[in-house]
């Protein structure tokens, strides 16, 4: 179907999906997931679904990043989008200051599992994204940005 219909992205998503699941072939799939988007630069699933690829054959995070980030209209309409920007700063930042860069207070790398899962709860609240957070939620950010 693609031959027949080159503009239609579903089809170029499709193979895409089959090159990487079915016939093991990476480098396709990813040319396809770049075509579809190309074709239709204005479907958020076809970015996710593209990042997850770019993941899956271990593109730096670096590159995913700025690649979410010139679309963020798109990113903002997904919270899997939203989660995925939020993962690549987390993985791009030093390993020493991975977690800690996120929460306030973090002074010893002793502190760092607590900094980690504060981190990642954070993360998690971000994700609601325009939505407004139900009380229990605000309190809980509230407490991982202003630590006792």
């Amino acid at each position: 179907s693609a031959a027949i219909a080159p503009d239609f992205s579903i089809a170029w998503r499709n193979l895409g999906v089959g090159y990487f699941n079915v016939l093991h072939q990476p480098a396709k799939a990813q040319a396809c997931y770049d075509r579809a988007f190309r074709v239709n630069a204005t479907d958020a699933r076809l970015l996710f679904e593209r990042d997850q690829l770019w993941k899956r054959m271990g593109e730096k995070p670096e590159k995913r990043l700025r690649e979410l980030e010139r679309h963020a209209a798109l990113v903002r309409q997904r919270d899997d989008l939203r989660s995925n920007c939020a993962r690549c700063t987390i993985k791009r930042a030093s390993p020493k200051n991975r977690w800690s860069f996120l929460v306030p207070g973090i002074s010893s790398p002793g502190k760092a599992a607590k900094a980690r899962h504060r981190a990642i709860t954070l993360v998690r609240i971000c994700c609601w994204g325009a939505r407004p957070l139900p009380v229990t939620r605000r309190k809980l950010l509230s407490n991982i940005l202003n630590p006792p």
